[in-house]
């Protein structure tokens, strides 16, 4: 009887080890709904204007739209050099420019060499 009581607290380990990973795992993904804000043209010379800001960095990316799908395109960050403001832009083609965030109070997170 000593045996089946063991083997039974043996079969409970990986359980409670199951339970205990679950618990640490991280939470699931979610989803909140946005709206970006799209023009038939390029915001860089009203960026430059307004608020001083230069194209900085660009590359491609993609960004997930209704029905689990991917959109494509080319994104530029748009910064003005004193590190006052940015405007992050997503162009999915040419001709259509998507203004994806813009915020103030940006600084590097690395230290180094100021702007």
């Amino acid at each position: 009887m000593k045996w089946l009581t063991a083997f039974l607290c043996m079969l409970a380990i990986p359980a409670l080890a199951q339970d205990q990973q679950e618990e640490q795992t991280p939470m699931a993904l979610q989803q909140f709904p946005m709206f970006v804000n799209c023009l038939p043209s390029s915001p860089e010379d009203m960026l430059l204007q307004r608020y001083g800001e230069l194209p900085f960095i660009e590359g491609l990316g993609s960004i997930i739209i209704p029905g689990d799908r991917s959109l494509n395109g080319k994104m530029t960050m748009y910064l003005e050099p004193q590190g006052g403001t940015f405007t992050i832009i997503f162009q999915p083609t040419e001709d259509i420019s998507c203004m994806i965030m813009s915020g103030s109070d940006i600084i590097p997170v690395l230290p180094g060499e100021p702007l």
